[in-house]
């Protein structure tokens, strides 16, 4: 996250607030993150390693404290950036147009990177991969919810974080975290009648 790549696009603000590029990055490097990630394969593999990373560790703290979220799943999508070692994706396919079928779907810190109307494209695939609610379907998404009430002393430093990832989110691929009543507002416009949040680990649930 200190690479200069990553680091550059917060000096190009005032660029991109005049109309350069459709995000910082795109006015500082002028190209995409992903762009990047795909012609750059010593970049994409440092990457997707931290991806991975990151997902061998959280999937150990899920699994373990996640309140039995992966029970009775007889098959599961894993769709991701990084490819995590225990959970290969089964396809690499395009998410905005399918999403193979299974019981489950898992997206860990996918929809941070998309705006509001992609994040509602990407939910209806998974709405359309997966069982109904009454037969056990599921999609199951890892990501930050952004504390509201930030009067709450110790949710200070988890809230500090999740504020200064949105900034870094804004800049790099014009996406964003979010707050409950904005995750609602996507699950309700894709076409999901409820949904539950579960607490995990620091600032992600």
């Amino acid at each position: 996250m200190v690479d200069p790549f990553f680091v550059t696009p917060f000096h190009f603000l005032t660029d991109w607030f005049q109309g350069s590029g459709n995000t910082p990055c795109e006015a500082a490097h002028g190209r995409s993150v992903w762009d990047v990630l795909e012609q750059n394969h010593e970049f994409g593999k440092t990457f997707n390693d931290a991806m991975a990373n990151d997902s061998h560790l959280l999937m150990n703290v899920i699994v373990n404290e996640g309140e039995g979220v992966f029970k009775n799943l007889k098959s599961l999508v894993d769709v991701e950036v990084g490819q995590e070692p225990q959970l290969k994706p089964l396809s690499n396919g395009d998410m905005f147009k399918s999403i193979p079928l299974a019981d489950a779907v898992l997206m860990k810190f996918i929809f941070h990177d998309w705006s509001d109307g992609d994040c509602v494209k990407i939910l209806k695939r998974c709405k359309e991969a997966i069982p109904s609610r009454e037969e056990g379907g599921k999609v199951i998404i890892i990501d930050a919810v952004i504390e509201e009430d930030n009067t709450k002393q110790e949710h200070d430093s988890i809230t500090e974080t999740q504020l200064l990832l949105d900034m870094m989110m804004m800049a790099l691929v014009g996406g964003k975290e979010r707050s409950e009543k904005e995750w609602e507002k996507l699950f309700l416009e894709a076409g999901f009648c409820g949904y539950k949040i579960t607490p995990v680990t620091g600032f992600r649930l």
